[in-house]
């Protein structure tokens, strides 16, 4: 069936006299059928992790001290590997995609470096997440928001700064 087709039925129904339904059943119904709808017109793409190796662990990392609520934190450092479609046209914007070596299946590999500093006990965490897209490595979320001193691995107690964001 044909998204118009779709959301045509619904809206038949919906006026329908003999169907009056509560508001949240109306809410669902469109919510549904707009996700339907949705899923059909969007053509599918990937691009997908493979593989995630962690190199180091630091726990607890700035030299154990406690940082506000969260306690002390933890640092994970490592990489993320993953493939996508070279000839997907939202990767068109990636420089060269087409140079690229394929792998197996005809998709491109990726890698990128992660860097996560969290508290040890998350359960004392504020449920947010910082995350600093970086340039070159340099990490500056923590010079920013709490006066550390910048350092591409902040590790001792002074490079985590006043306080980590809450």
């Amino acid at each position: 069936m044909r998204p118009k087709a779709i959301l045509g039925l619904v809206a038949h129904v919906m006026r329908s006299k003999e169907f009056s339904p509560p508001p949240t059943v109306v809410f669902a119904v469109l919510l549904v059928a707009t996700t339907v709808v949705a899923l059909a017109v969007v053509t599918p793409t990937e691009a997908r992790v493979t593989r995630l190796i962690i190199d180091r662990i630091e726990s607890p990392t700035f030299g154990g001290v406690s940082i506000g609520s969260g306690g002390q934190y933890e640092k994970l450092v490592g990489q993320i590997f993953g493939e996508m479609e070279p000839h997907d046209p939202l990767n068109a914007v990636i420089v060269d995609i087409e140079l690229a070596p394929r792998k197996a299946r005809g998709n491109v590999e990726y890698v990128a470096d992660f860097y996560i500093l969290k508290p040890v006990d998350l359960a004392r965490g504020n449920g947010r997440l910082l995350w600093e897209v970086n340039n070159r490595g340099n990490k500056l979320a923590l010079s920013w928001f709490g006066d550390a001193p910048g350092t591409d691995d902040p590790t001792t107690a002074a490079e985590s700064g006043k306080s980590i964001p809450s």
